[in-house]
This record gives structure tokens, sequence and C-alpha cells, in this order.
């Protein structure tokens, strides 16, 4: 897009979050890279809609973002969820004899 062109570099210094799906480098399970691990639960295609201006944090509490925080929150949860599947899958498809579990389950959010 070159009239809004994407970051280059992502900064990743804290937690991310948008709605119900967060991410934070020091919650990401470290057996991610197995056949058994299921992936990482990614933002809703609606993520941008002001009904999802917030996220939960690790502790579960509601924080709400401001319009320019919650684009980035969004644009950073996006890239980053998506990054860590992508290299699960590829993980998956050179590693693994039997099916791969690629299921979207995995949720950074203490339950």
């Amino acid at each position: 897009y070159k009239k809004y062109p994407l970051p280059t570099v992502l900064h990743y210094c804290q937690t991310y979050g948008v709605s119900n799906v967060l991410f934070s480098k020091y919650k990401i399970p470290e057996n991610i890279f197995t056949c058994e691990k299921p992936l990482l639960v990614e933002p809703a295609d609606d993520a941008m809609s002001g009904e999802n201006s917030f996220f939960i944090n690790e502790i579960r509490k509601r924080v709400d973002l401001k319009p320019k925080y919650h684009k980035r929150h969004t644009f950073a949860t996006c890239a980053m969820t998506s990054a860590v599947n992508e290299a699960a899958l590829f993980y998956k498809m050179h590693h693994c004899k039997a099916p791969a579990n690629k299921e979207r389950t995995i949720t950074l959010v203490k339950l």
C-alpha cells in the first residue's frame, strides 16, 4: 500500500492484545514447535471494530484501548500470532510423520 505503508519493524517490547486474544513473548509455550501442540488463537476478522477496543491482560483484567492504541495493539497481535503460527506450521509440515495438530486453540490469557 503506497498510501499507507505497513511498518517494516516491530519493536516487540510489551504485551499486546485485542479483545480476548493476548500475545506475550513470555507466555509462549516452550513446546509450541511440536507435532501435538495446537497453534495460537488469532484475533477475529472484526478485531478493529469498536467493540473490540480492549484486551484481557495476563491476570484477566480488562484494559480499554483508545483508538490509536487499539490500532497498534491489533496490528502487533495479528502480526505476532500469525508469525508464530506460520513458523509452527512450517515445523509441522517438515517434521511430523502423523497428522499434526493444526487447531488454533492456545490462548495466552490465564484461565
